[in-house]
């Protein structure tokens, strides 16, 4: 459920984004930026969440959460 949730505010804040625009107005780089980065973190997160699935069901409880910790404390 909390994946479901995650996902939900995702794509809020991208449609406020979009419905701030107004009709027949160009989308400027600041807008496309900001829908990019939205769609970035949702496709991030649904990445770690896979992975973190993966991990679970071949492994026990505490391997993956050893697995999760890790990748939220790597940073690129």
């Amino acid at each position: 459920m909390n994946v479901l949730s995650k996902c939900g505010r995702y794509c809020e804040t991208g449609i406020q984004l979009l419905y701030s625009l107004e009709a027949g107005m160009e989308i400027d780089q600041e807008t496309l930026d900001g829908l990019f980065l939205i769609q970035h973190a949702q496709i991030k997160f649904l990445q770690e969440e896979f992975a973190a699935l993966l991990v679970g069901g071949q492994f026990d409880a505490s391997t993956a959460k050893i697995v999760r910790s890790l990748q939220k404390n790597v940073w690129f």
